[in-house]
């Protein structure tokens, strides 16, 4: 195996720019500290108009991961004000309650249920 190949099997989300956002503190630091080290570059917002204004101020971000159940709505109402932003930003819908059709039905892209391995959650974002 090459020192590239062997770079990317050890950070397989290396440079990639992700949104997190859950309303949860101890979950949007656990996830961010997590994913990090895996490679990737992590924003986090508490709440949806956060997560509008980290998107319009940060260019290279390319993955939104969206809890459901959030104190200013639900995750799947943020989706559309995202998308007038950022219409090619891949969202991951994430909830403890099977939400995979109200998420597909406001255009999140992959739905990943908690609790989700560590595993799943990469190859989720590793697309």
């Amino acid at each position: 195996m090459s020192a590239r190949a062997a770079q990317q099997a050890s950070d397989p989300l290396d440079g990639r720019w992700i949104l997190v956002v859950d309303d949860e503190p101890a979950v949007r630091v656990a996830m961010a500290r997590l994913l990090s080290t895996y490679g990737a570059v992590c924003c986090a917002a508490e709440s949806h108009e956060r997560a509008l204004r980290l998107l319009e101020s940060e260019p290279r971000l390319e993955v939104a991961i969206l809890d459901f159940t959030m104190p200013d709505g639900n995750g799947s109402d943020l989706v559309p004000q995202l998308r007038a932003v950022r219409p090619e930003l891949v969202m991951v819908g994430t909830s403890g309650a099977d939400r995979r059709e109200e998420f597909r039905r406001s255009g999140v892209d992959r739905f990943l249920p908690k609790p989700w391995s560590v595993e799943e959650l990469i190859e989720q974002l590793g697309h």
